[in-house]
């Protein structure tokens, strides 16, 4: 049996196609003009920062960007995180991030990969649980993150980094991937 389509039905699968259309053009718009905002590096968001920094000369810049694309991760207004003796000369860049609660600690941790394709991990330290206070911030006496001897290489040098649970196992994982291929890695997270 034929199935034959009158015309209401027509018309309101037609006004629902226009819909659809209307809503992903609106979205693809948005989406263009907030990535273009975010790459341009214009001088107005150097002078915002400055001036928001005259305004409160003794309070912490939770974040600091420039806009100029600067590939170095920093934390607690600019203080670089240490390093321990001898790891310095084995590390570039961070290029990608990724968060999650890899030690099953309760609070977040960082894994980095840099440009040779090498994991880092970085353990969400005391500073990160209860907040350090003004003076020690000032000081830098804590560390929101603390480096650890954990550092894997990848197969890939990876474009795409992600933390989430894949496996079902109920304990984070990291899944890398590159750009132009078809291969993905996933390391299992072990809770450690």
């Amino acid at each position: 049996m034929k199935k034959t389509i009158t015309k209401p039905e027509i018309a309101r699968r037609i006004a629902c196609s226009i819909v659809f259309v209307v809503i992903c053009g609106i979205s693809l718009f948005a989406w263009q003009r907030n990535a273009r905002l975010q790459t341009r590096g214009d001088s107005r968001k150097d002078e915002a920062q400055i001036a928001a920094k005259e305004d409160s000369p003794n309070g912490p810049a939770a974040v600091r960007a420039a806009g100029r694309g600067n590939p170095f991760v920093n934390f607690k207004d600019g203080t670089d995180l240490e390093l321990p003796s001898g790891v310095a000369g084995e590390l570039s860049p961070a290029a990608l991030l990724a968060a999650a609660d890899f030690d099953s600690d309760g609070i977040a941790d960082l894994v980095t990969a840099d440009s040779a394709g090498r994991l880092q991990f970085y353990k969400g330290g005391d500073a990160a649980r209860r907040g350090a206070t003004a003076e020690e911030r000032l000081a830098g006496e804590r560390q929101p993150f603390e480096l650890t001897n954990r550092s894997f290489s990848l197969k890939i040098v990876p474009d795409f980094l992600f933390a989430g649970d894949f496996d079902a196992d109920g304990r984070p994982d990291i899944l890398a991937a590159a750009k132009g291929t078809s291969f993905l890695e996933v390391m299992s997270g072990d809770g450690r």
